[in-house]
C-alpha cells in the first residue's frame, strides 16, 4: 500500500461517505442494483488508484447490497486510520 497522504486520506474518506450514500440515492432495490453498482464499482476503483491495492470486504454472502456498501465503506475507513 502506498503511504496516504492528508490530500489521498480526505479523498478516501469522500469515497467512503460517497458509497454509504448511494442507497439513498435509488427509489427501488432493483434501481440499486442496476444502476447503482456501478456507481460502486467506480468508486472502489478510484479508491484502488489511490491505496495501490485491491479492496477486499466481506458481503456475508449477501451479494450486491446496503450491507455490502457499509462493509466496504468500512475498510475504507480503517485504511485511512492506520
Amino acid at each position: 500500500m502506498k503511504k496516504l497522504t492528508e490530500e489521498n486520506k480526505n479523498a478516501l474518506n469522500n469515497i467512503a461517505y460517497s458509497i454509504t450514500r448511494l442507497s439513498g440515492q435509488f427509489e427501488n432495490s432493483y434501481e440499486l442494483l442496476t444502476r447503482g453498482k456501478g456507481a460502486f464499482n467506480k468508486l472502489v476503483r478510484q479508491a484502488e488508484e489511490i491505496l495501490g491495492e485491491e479492496i477486499v470486504w466481506n458481503v456475508t454472502g449477501h451479494g450486491f447490497c446496503e450491507e455490502g456498501l457499509d462493509n466496504a465503506s468500512s475498510v475504507i475507513w480503517r485504511v485511512v486510520d492506520r
